[in-house]
Formats: C-alpha cells, sequence, structure tokens
C-alpha cells in the first residue's frame, strides 16, 4: 500500500525533472497492484496528474486496463471542466452585471494559475464569493434564476461545525448544468479556529483571464494562507489539498513570505500555514524557503502534526473522520490559549444546539422546544458510551 502511494505521490505534481521522471519508472515496474493505484488517485483526486505523469514517463509499461481507466478520468475531467467553466463565467457575469462584484476561488481560478491546465485539477462544485452585504440579493438572484438552497442539517453537516454561516449550497435546476454551486461571503465558518480578513481580501484581489474572460480572484498570497487553512479544516485527507499548496507554491516563485506569514499571524493561522507548506514540501517536495522550513520546524507540534497526516494519507487511513478526533486536531491547530478557548466555545455550542436529528427522534410540541436539548444530550451521551464500548483493534 506504502509502496502505491509513492507512486501517487511522485506522479502528483506538474513539474517533472529528470530524477523525478527515473523514479515514477522504477516504481512502475515495481508496481502490481494497478487497480488499486487508479482507485487512490481517483479517491485522492489526483487521477488526471497521474495519468499525464505515467503518459509521460512510462505510457507503455502500464496495464491496458490502468491505462485505459485513467486516460478515461482525463478525459472526463477535460470534458467536465469545459462546461463548468461555462457555467462558472455565466454566474459571475449574472451577479457582474446586477452590481454584485464576484470572486472565484479554489477550482479553476487555482487550476488556471497553479497547475496550468484546468484538466489537470477535478472540482466537484463551483466556489463563488460575494460580499457580505451583498450575499441575500445574490442568493435571491440564483433561487430566482431556478436553482435550489440545499441541505445545511444533515447528519454528517451536523456533527462537527455548521457551514451555514458562511456559505450555502446551491443546486442547479435541470438544463442549467450538473454542477452545484458554493455561493460563500466569508471564506470560513465563524466556528472554525482562524479569522480571515474579508475586507482586506476584496481589497487585494487580482483578475484573472480565464478562456477568455476576466474574473476577479485571490491574490496569490491570501491563496496561499486559505489553501492552508481549508486543508486543515478538512484534516488534509486528500493529497489534492497537498498539491495545491505544493502547485501554488511551485507556479509563484516570487510570493512575498512577509505578507504571507502577516496575512495567517493576522488571522490566527499561523500554525495551520506552517503544517499545509511543511506537508506540500515534505510529500511533493514543493519549493519553500529554507528559512520557511526551518520556522515550521522549529514547532515540534506542528512536525508532529505533519507526521500525522502523512502517516494518514499515505495507506488512506483518513477517508472517514471521527468527529472528536477532528475537534482534537483542529484545537491542536489553534494559535495560542485565546483561539483554543474561542474555538471550544462554538464547538460546545454546536454540539449542544438540537438538530432535525433530535427532532426526529421525539416529536414534541413547539412550546416544549426547550426539552430538545435534553433529547440531544441523551442521543449524544448513547453514541458516544456505544463507540467506548466498542473492542478497539489490537
Amino acid at each position: 500500500m506504502l509502496a502505491r502511494m509513492d507512486l501517487i505521490l511522485a506522479c502528483a505534481r506538474t513539474h517533472l525533472g529528470k530524477e523525478q521522471c527515473d523514479r515514477i519508472a522504477s516504481l512502475v515496474a515495481a508496481e502490481s497492484d494497478w487497480p488499486g493505484v487508479v482507485r487512490a488517485a481517483r479517491d485522492h483526486g489526483v487521477a488526471p496528474l497521474v495519468h499525464r505523469a505515467l503518459e509521460r514517463v512510462s505510457p507503455n509499461a502500464l496495464p491496458d486496463g490502468a491505462r485505459a481507466e485513467l486516460r478515461a478520468c482525463f478525459r472526463a475531467s477535460h470534458f467536465r471542466s469545459a462546461a463548468m467553466i461555462r457555467q462558472l463565467l455565466r454566474m459571475t457575469s449574472m451577479l457582474e452585471e446586477h452590481g454584485i462584484p464576484a470572486l472565484a476561488f479554489k477550482g479553476f481560478a487555482l487550476a488556471a494559475r497553479a497547475y496550468r491546465d484546468v484538466a489537470l485539477r477535478q472540482p466537484t462544485d463551483l466556489d463563488i464569493l460575494v460580499h457580505e452585504q451583498a450575499f441575500r440579493a445574490s442568493l435571491d438572484l440564483f433561487l430566482r434564476r431556478g436553482y435550489s438552497q440545499g441541505p445545511v442539517d444533515d447528519d454528517r453537516a451536523s456533527r462537527y461545525a455548521p457551514d451555514s454561516d458562511h456559505a450555502v449550497l446551491l443546486i442547479p435546476p435541470e438544463g442549467e448544468g450538473s454542477v452545484a454551486i458554493d455561493l460563500h461571503r466569508k471564506l470560513m465558518p465563524t466556528s472554525f479556529v482562524g479569522r480571515l480578513d474579508m475586507e482586506r481580501t476584496w481589497r487585494r484581489h487580482e483578475w484573472l483571464d480565464l478562456c477568455g474572460a476576466r474574473v476577479r480572484c485571490l491574490r496569490a498570497e491570501d491563496e496561499l494562507v486559505y489553501l492552508c487553512v481549508h486543508g486543515s479544516k478538512s484534516w488534509w485527507h486528500r493529497l489534492s489539498w497537498v498539491c495545491d499548496v505544493a502547485e501554488t507554491l511551485e507556479s509563484h516563485g516570487d510570493l512575498d513570505w512577509e505578507d504571507v506569514t502577516s496575512i495567517a499571524r493576522r488571522a490566527r493561522a499561523s500554525r495551520m500555514l506552517w503544517l499545509g507548506v511543511l506537508l506540500a514540501h515534505e510529500l511533493l517536495s514543493a519549493p519553500v524557503p529554507d528559512e520557511v522550513v526551518t520556522r515550521a520546524r522549529m514547532d515540534r507540534s506542528i512536525q508532529a502534526l505533519a507526521t500525522r497526516v502523512s502517516s494518514g494519507i499515505l495507506p488512506g487511513a483518513w477517508t472517514r473522520h471521527d468527529e472528536l478526533e477532528r475537534v482534537r486536531f483542529h484545537h491542536a491547530l489553534a494559535d495560542g490559549p485565546r483561539e483554543r478557548m474561542r474555538h471550544l466555545f462554538h464547538v460546545t455550542r454546536h454540539f449542544a444546539q438540537p438538530n432535525e436529528l433530535d427532532r426526529a427522534a421525539l416529536a414534541l410540541p413547539r412550546a416544549l422546544d426547550p426539552l430538545y436539548y435534553g433529547v440531544r444530550a441523551l442521543r449524544l451521551t448513547r453514541r458516544y458510551a456505544s463507540r467506548l464500548a466498542r473492542p478497539r483493534a489490537s
């Protein structure tokens, strides 16, 4: 399994030097579990990168089935990207025509700038950021166009931190396209550690030429910090998020690191920045200045977290999350005691807040709604008591 991930790590980059090509050729010659390679590449969102690297280095060494499946993933990504970009440009143009500045982030804005080929990154939805003050008007525009608001309180979403205070999921109508839109008013939920300065982010935004149109995008320094925060929020369980950081570092050799560290410090996200760049450097050989690597490694807890993430990514052990483990992970990334206390406050409030699952467990009249806090406490007690009672694998 580790050999399989060594091959995927060697391929999951856009720049391949001679030494890297030689390593890929050696790993290909020793690989026998090609269905596992293809499955892991897809699970980690890096199948197009793996296909591109293998076609360049050892196209005839792969079994026909594995090569055909990776080629199909790449072609599907290429055609899907074209349709998604058209939808993104229509939606940002619609907002701009109504006087609402719209900023595209992650997704194709990142793919175009960092990967230099939109087919090499596989977004599952479109992320659009609008000003907080324009969020309600933006949402109304999408609803009038036939979009519907997706669920925000299902079991999966309600297990940890609610996302509804920073974005809503919009489901497209038939004929509009098959891609959902994440409409953001902020880049991160209030409950998460780290708080990115949205007004400053908007003042510093840049313009990107995307398929003949101009769209707003994040400044590179802001984008790097955001990618490290986003990866930390999602526990870095997909290699594609590490690739995003690595490719941003590779494509922006002129990054202002003093500005980057200042952004992270103001956002109380320094530890997430150090973790993200350390993972990109250690797993994917991303070009990080020596002084930045040294600074990241000075904090032994950051090095320990990087080792922990790597040990989870390599065998694919972090594809499912235990919510309490995720709380502990996020807590360890908080910058200082004050941020840790804020994080614990939001987590405690969220866990105590009744949701639809609690209401489904017991039907009560509206006048007795406060009793659902007790129902929730009983449900959580039963859930975690049953987990503690399970025998642990030795």
